[in-house]
């Protein structure tokens, strides 16, 4: 395994993050988290505006006091599949 490397960049644009299939969590409550849903049209991926046609699918943990502690958003998945 290489070592850490403080300047990668893992908001680097790359179109490989919109190729790869995604399993999502189905909605609902596991043990004391509760994994929302929403759908995007839009989103700002890195500085960039994208339009998402059609509307992306997108899950969400929150936390018992209703905070958003990771979601699938598109910026996620580009930065999951940078570092991947």
């Amino acid at each position: 395994m290489p070592p850490f490397d403080p300047e990668f960049d893992d908001c680097a644009w790359n179109e490989g993050w919109t190729r790869i299939p995604v399993m999502q969590v189905v909605p609902g409550r596991y043990d004391g988290f509760d994994v929302t849903t929403w759908q995007m049209t839009t989103a700002d991926i890195c500085g960039r505006q994208v339009r998402l046609s059609p509307p992306l699918d997108i899950r969400g943990l929150v936390t018992s006091d209703g905070t958003l502690w990771m979601s699938d958003v598109p910026q996620e998945r580009l930065m999951m599949w940078n570092n991947a």
